[in-house]
C-alpha cells in the first residue's frame, strides 16, 4: 500500500480545522507536497525516454533506480526527481502502484505556453497539481511581471496568468474540474503546485471557487511567489477556498516579485505555514509572518548563507528540501507549534 491509504488521504477540511481551533492536517500538506514532485516527472517520456500517458503505465513501468534525468534537465529543472530511485519512491507513496488503486489521471493540461498540469480523481476527492518552473517557457513566464488586470478584479502577475490561460487551458481544467464535482458535490477539491505551479494553484482555485460554489475547496502550495495586488489578495480572502501558503525556511521565491514598479504592491495571500530550522511556525489569521516575509535582498542572510544561497531552501527533494523538512517534523510537533501560534 502507499504511504496515505484511502482513509487517510484527505482528512477534515482546513477551514473546519482552523475555525474549530484544531491544526491543519499535516498529513494532507505531505501528500500534495509529493503530488507537486512528481508532476515534475510525468509524462515520463519528458524526461526518461519512458512512454506514459497514463497512470496505467505508471503502474506497471518500473524507472530503474539508477537512472539519471538527461543533463539539459538537470539545468532547467532543478526542482524534481532526479533519479529512479526518487521517481518510484514517489509513486509508492503515493499509491499509484497499489493493485486495484482507485486512482485516475482525467487529464494532462499542456498549451503552447508551457503550462504543465493534470486533473487526477484520487479515490473520493478531485485533485489539480501544476507543475512549477522546469524549462525556458516557464522561465519566461516567471520574469513577465509587468501587471494583469482580472475580470472579477484585482492585478496579477502576467507570467503567471498568460501561461495558465493560454490556449484555453485554464477553461479546460475548470471545466474537468466541475464536470467531476458535478456529479458528487460530496467530493472535496484540492488544487497543489510549487514554485510557478503554486502561483497558477491560486489563480486556478479562485477561479474553481465561483464555478464550484459550496465545494470543500482547499489550495495547498509550497514555495509560492507573490501572485497579486491588495485587491487579489482580498479576493482570496473573502472566496469560498482555504489556501495553505507553505514557505521553506529563507526560500527566495517566496519574497518575489516586491520592487516592481514599487515596493509593497505585490501581496501573499492564505494561511502561512513557516518551515524553519528544523520545526514549523503557523501565522496568525491570515497574515504572513514577519520574520518569514523580508524583501528579497535580505534573503541570502543568515541560515541563507550557510548554503550559499536560499536557493536550495526551494527544492522540493534533496537535504534542505520542503519535502525533508516536512518529513522531519513529527506530529507532535505540528500540533504543539499550532498550540503555540495560538497563545
Amino acid at each position: 500500500m502507499g504511504r496515505f491509504p484511502s482513509t487517510v488521504y484527505i482528512q477534515k477540511p482546513f477551514s473546519h480545522c482552523i475555525e474549530s481551533g484544531s491544526a491543519p492536517s499535516k498529513n494532507d500538506v505531505d501528500y500534495m507536497a509529493r503530488w507537486c514532485n512528481f508532476i515534475y516527472w510525468f509524462p515520463g517520456d519528458k524526461k526518461w525516454g519512458l512512454k506514459m500517458k497514463s497512470f496505467e503505465d505508471v503502474a506497471i513501468t518500473a524507472v530503474p533506480r539508477d537512472a539519471k534525468a538527461p543533463e539539459k534537465f538537470s539545468i532547467w529543472s532543478p526542482m524534481g526527481p532526479k533519479s529512479g530511485a526518487e521517481v518510484n519512491a514517489l509513486v509508492q507513496d503515493l499509491g499509484i502502484a497499489d493493485p486495484g488503486a482507485d486512482m485516475e489521471l482525467i487529464d494532462f493540461v499542456e498549451n503552447s505556453q508551457g503550462l504543465h498540469a493534470f486533473v487526477v480523481r484520487a479515490r473520493n476527492t478531485i485533485i489539480v497539481v501544476f507543475r512549477g518552473t522546469a524549462d525556458g517557457q516557464d522561465m519566461c513566464a516567471d520574469v513577465s511581471i509587468c501587471r494583469t488586470q482580472l475580470e472579477q478584479g484585482g492585478l496579477v502577475v502576467s507570467g503567471f496568468q498568460n501561461q495558465l490561460a493560454g490556449d484555453g487551458a485554464l477553461t479546460t481544467i475548470l471545466d474537468q474540474v466541475f464536470k467531476l464535482w458535478n456529479a458528487d458535490t460530496t467530493r472535496p477539491i484540492r488544487v497543489t503546485g510549487h514554485s510557478l505551479g503554486a502561483a497558477q494553484a491560486t489563480l486556478c482555485a479562485l477561479e474553481i471557487s465561483t464555478t464550484c460554489v459550496g465545494a470543500d475547496l482547499n489550495v495547498i502550495t509550497f514555495g509560492e511567489p507573490r501572485v497579486g495586488n491588495s485587491e487579489f489578495r482580498d479576493r482570496c480572502l473573502n472566496a469560498k477556498m482555504q489556501h495553505i501558503r507553505v514557505q521553506n525556511e529563507l526560500d527566495v521565491i517566496t519574497r518575489i516579485p516586491y520592487w516592481f514598479p514599487c515596493p509593497g504592491i505585490w501581496h501573499h495571500s492564505g494561511f502561512h505555514v513557516w518551515l524553519r530550522n528544523g520545526d514549523v511556525e503557523f501565522g496568525h489569521d491570515q497574515e504572513p509572518i514577519p520574520d518569514a516575509s523580508i524583501p528579497l535582498i535580505c534573503c541570502v542572510c543568515c541560515r541563507g548563507i550557510q548554503y550559499g544561497s536560499s536557493v536550495p531552501f526551494h527544492k522540493l527533494g534533496g537535504d534542505v528540501s520542503y519535502m525533508a523538512h516536512l518529513d522531519s517534523i513529527s506530529e507532535e510537533s505540528w500540533q504543539s507549534a499550532w498550540e503555540a501560534s495560538k497563545s
